[in-house]
Parts: C-alpha cells; structure tokens; sequence
C-alpha cells in the first residue's frame, strides 16, 4: 500500500499531469467538461486510435479544445482515427473562433462516431466550420448522431460551412440515422450545406434515412441542402428536408409533415430496428432519444408501408392492417 501511494505522489511532486479519465478496456469513460478536454488532449499529443464513451451530458460550451490537430494549412496532424460512443447523450459547445475547420472534432480519419447529440452554438470567422466534425477524411461511419446546434459565419465569399461537418476530402462516408436542426447563418457567405460544407470528387457519401429541418440566412449560391461541392457520389436513402438549402436533395416534407409523425414514421418503416422517435403534438420533428414515443401508422400494409388516408399516432393500439385482397 506504502508504494503505491508512494509512486501515485511523484506526478504531483515533480509537477507532471496525473490522468484523471477513467480507462474501462482501453475505453476512455467520459463524464465531465474536463475529462473531455482530457481525452481531446490525449489524441492532440498523438494517441489518436483511442476509444471515448460518453457517460454523461456535458457542458462543454465554456471549452475551447478540440479533438484532431490540422497545420492551419488543410492538412491533418494528428487526426483522430478511434470510435467514440456518445451512449444517447448529449455535448453542448459554445465555440467562438478564427480557426478554420472549428468543430468539436476538429480533424478526423477513418472513425465511428455514434449515439451522440450536440447542442449549442459554433462560430468562427474562418472556412469549413461544422459542429461535429472539421475536416475530414478516410473511411467514417455516423451512426445516430444529431445536431441541434447553430452554426454562424462571419466571412465575405465562399464559407465552406456545414450543419454537420466542414469539408469532406476522401473516403467513403455513410451517414445512418442521423440529423440536422440547428440554424446555419451567414448572412455575407455563399456555399453551404445541410449536412458538408464542401466535398472533393474523391470522397463517396452516403445517407440512409437522415433529415434536415434546419432554418437558413445565406446566400444559396453553390449551396446544396444535403452536400455542396463537387463528390465523386453522393446517395440519399429515405432522406427529408424541410427547407431547400439551394439546390435540393432528398424529398422535401412540410412542417406539418414532420410535426405529425409522418417523417418519423418513413424514416423507420423500412429498418429492423427503430431509430426514430417522436411525440406527437410535443415534438416537431422526429428525435433519436427513445426516451420519447414510438410513431405508428394507423393504417399500412403487413410490410409497415403506410396507405392513402392513414394518421399517424403515439398508440400502438390504433393500427389497423387491412386483410390482403
């Protein structure tokens, strides 16, 4: 016991930084602002294959750290290339910079981020700003991410700027379940996206059932609703807006729509498992948190597949399968 309180003393002796992150089967558990800034800095000085799962909300909005390190030039040092598990919570940011690529993962390369909800606001007076992620490339999975935060730029020109993520270089990208509510304003700028700023010809993105219902203040001028740029392959799955971000793409629904339970419903009838939620008359638009209600169609075919005349409803009791001719 004397040892080990004895080797525990030297960090504090000698003034060296003492991990306070927890490491659960090489899985960083993250519960607070300053275990999150902890684990930013871990991939920043280079471990950047690392592991993170959130175990809490956090306010982050008070941080300025950032996850991956770039050479202020476009090009990655150390970008992170782990999975990091958001386990259904929820990050709140507050960024205000002139950094480019400002986003709570500000470099990334070949990752897997899931189950994680952001909130708040990003700005920055520089190039391809995102809430969730900077500058990006290599292989990426997106699973059940949404992002309610509100994205503000302050350049003149060409802004690069994404409700998602910044700019895509190269990869095959998929993005499954996963959504964009929060306002994108720049009210000098031009090219936007729901989803990406910017994407190169080398970067393959695809969406399955993923929404956009975010409100606009820009310019529509090489703007695209899902992905601006110019990608080798952009598909959209089962994929809604409610407003055109300039050009369109995926199918566009009203606000009563979306407030009826009726995207909710379409974004889960052709999955296995349930992704979508909503409470209807409460929620506007559909949520990943299954802390809300499931949505039915009161009326749809033994596939699920809803039929002309059906509502949309929170009571599983209320489902009626008409018998097959």
């Amino acid at each position: 016991m004397r040892k080990n309180f004895f080797w525990a003393l030297i960090p504090i002796a000698f003034g060296m930084n003492a991990s306070a992150i927890e490491e659960i089967d090489g899985v960083y558990q993250i519960g607070t602002a300053a275990e999150l800034a902890e684990f930013a800095e871990l991939v920043n000085n280079g471990n950047i294959d690392i592991d993170g799962v959130l175990t809490s909300d956090i306010d982050f909005s008070a941080n300025t750290e950032m996850i991956g390190t770039g050479n202020g030039n476009g090009a990655a040092v150390n970008p992170f290339r782990g999975t990091f598990d958001g386990q259904g919570h929820t990050i709140t940011l507050g960024y205000n910079t002139d950094i480019s690529h400002t986003a709570l993962f500000h470099y990334v390369d070949g990752v897997t981020i899931r189950n994680l909800t952001l909130d708040g606001s990003v700005e920055s007076s520089k190039v391809h700003t995102a809430p969730v992620v900077g500058h990006l490339t290599g292989n990426c999975t997106f699973d059940k991410v949404f992002s309610a935060v509100n994205v503000t730029s302050t350049i003149s020109g060409s802004t690069g700027d994404g409700g998602f993520v910044g700019v895509i270089y190269r990869g095959n990208i998929t993005f499954n379940n996963c959504g964009v509510i929060g306002a994108i304003n720049g009210e000098n700028g031009n090219q936007y996206g729901g989803f990406a700023g910017w994407s190169y010809s080398s970067a393959v993105v695809t969406f399955n059932n993923c929404i956009v219902t975010s409100t606009f203040n820009g310019s529509a001028s090489r703007s695209h609703t899902f992905v601006a740029g110019t990608a080798g392959s952009i598909t959209l799955n089962n994929c809604y807006y409610l407003n055109a971000i300039g050009a369109k793409e995926g199918t566009q629904m009203s606000a009563e729509q979306f407030a009826s339970g009726e995207v909710c419903y379409l974004l889960n009838w052709n999955q296995s498992e349930r992704a979508w939620y909503q409470n209807i008359g409460e929620d506007k638009y559909p949520v990943l948190d299954a802390v809300h209600s499931a949505v039915y169609a009161t009326i749809s075919r033994c596939d699920g597949m809803p039929l002309e005349g059906c509502e949309y409803t929170n009571d599983a009791t209320s489902v009626t399968i008409p018998p097959h001719n």
